[in-house]
């Protein structure tokens, strides 16, 4: 597969994305078994439906989480959201995704109908307007942090990475759902995916600002 990412004035990047022609063969499930027994949480963006839901039998089996990107590219329409709620205990949205999937715009009635379908979490990401999120406590909004912007390429992948990590700590969705902004907040501040990663303490210093 290919993904070309265009970066015009004022940071916020396009995505042109050519897909593997076929995909690959399946892992040995004998394999994926024994890695899932020394995971957490499985993260994947399901292109391929039938393998996702092999992964997601597996995960159930092992007690691994599901967390899963669903992208426009993946849930261009009702039908193929409602196949992989199911599958997911934490499910991933940028607001393009949402509107694709669901045909309607982020909101907190939205996020609580998703979570009807099986999933634990529900989370968007929405630009420069921060992130919305949903468990079965309640909806959190979060604003994004104040920060020049550069570049986008990476953010949604370095909040998802953060949000991940602060559940695995035992953070509330609140403190998550801001952790993860903080985090993205670095990355587009910087040009390319990778170089504005921040250290934790990076991280830390800007929550306590």
């Amino acid at each position: 597969g290919l993904a070309l990412s265009l970066l015009p004035p004022g940071g916020d990047r396009g995505l042109v994305v050519a897909p593997m022609a076929a995909a690959p063969p399946p892992f040995p499930t004998q394999r994926l078994h024994d890695a899932l027994l020394q995971s957490r949480v499985l993260y994947a963006m399901p292109r391929d439906l039938a393998e996702l839901t092999r992964l997601s039998q597996l995960a159930r089996r092992t007690g691994t989480r599901v967390a899963l990107d669903l992208e426009p590219a993946v849930v261009g329409d009702a039908q193929a959201l409602s196949q992989r709620l199911p599958l997911a205990d934490l499910v991933f949205f940028n607001e393009a995704g949402f509107r694709a999937g669901t045909g309607e715009a982020p909101s907190a009635d939205g996020l609580r109908r998703l979570l009807d379908q099986g999933p634990s979490c529900v989370v968007v990401t929405l630009g420069a307007q921060g992130a919305i999120a949903a468990d079965r406590d309640g909806v959190v909004r979060q604003a994004a942090f104040d920060v020049p912007v550069r570049d986008t390429t990476g953010a949604g992948d370095a909040f998802n990475a953060a949000f991940v990590l602060a559940r695995l700590e035992g953070q509330s969705l609140a403190a998550g759902l801001r952790f993860a902004c903080a985090v993205s907040s670095f990355v587009i501040a910087e040009v390319g995916a990778r170089a504005g990663l921040p250290s934790r303490a990076a991280v830390e210093a800007r929550l306590d600002q």
